[in-house]
């Protein structure tokens, strides 16, 4: 069985209403000592520059709210990619256990593309897979190995547009997700599932 598993959690924050500055009793209304009319033409005059602060700091908040969304929603969506019990999943896709295929501890795993998983019980597997895009036969594969604690995926794929490769490194203390590097420098993360374990790659996620 794949040896290696990884976990996730969040947090939520809450905040406090501010008091209300603006006493609104009419009985509280100030009365100048020469006479017995309520100033409230002094109150206006002072109020409009809170409001003109206010106004400005609400359309402030509004643009970097605006900016913060913006930069979320450039950021790429990670995909998660894992083994749970006879099936592997690599983002809306599943692959299911079809069987063995040939010797040295083969899988065989079918759906949308043919997989095959070796793993030869050293810690280290390997992974091949075949699919079609656009009518275009795509071929890759992995290899998987300890360097330390941590886990590296070397990959290779091959088709029309010719040769890709990659490099995949999941280091358990800082988390449960794949940092991929490709060779033309292009960066993406592939999580590992919850409830599942760590498998080799070998699709072209986030190209």
């Amino acid at each position: 069985m794949n040896p290696f598993a990884a976990r996730a959690a969040g947090a939520t924050a809450t905040r406090d209403s501010p008091p209300a500055v603006v006493d609104r009793h009419p009985q509280n209304l100030p009365v100048p000592l020469g006479g017995m009319t309520p100033v409230r033409r002094a109150h206006r005059r002072r109020r409009r520059p809170i409001r003109t602060h206010a106004a400005r700091a609400l359309l402030i908040t509004g643009l970097i709210a605006a900016l913060a969304g913006m930069a979320l929603l450039s950021l790429p969506a990670t995909t998660e990619a894992y083994l749970d019990g006879d099936s592997i999943h690599v983002g809306g896709m599943t692959l299911t256990a079809a069987g063995p295929a040939g010797r040295g501890g083969a899988t065989l795993y079918a759906g949308d593309a043919s997989y095959v998983l070796v793993e030869p019980g050293d810690g280290s597997a390997t992974a091949s897979a075949v699919w079609s895009e656009q009518g275009v036969a795509m071929v890759a594969r992995c290899a998987l190995h300890h360097d330390g604690q941590r886990l590296v995926d070397e990959c290779a794929f091959d088709g029309a547009s010719g040769r890709l490769t990659s490099v995949d490194v999941l280091d358990p203390s800082a988390g449960s997700t794949w940092q991929r590097t490709y060779s033309d420098g292009v960066r993406v993360a592939i999580a590992v599932g919850q409830q599942g374990a760590a498998v080799p790659v070998p699709f072209p996620i986030g190209r």
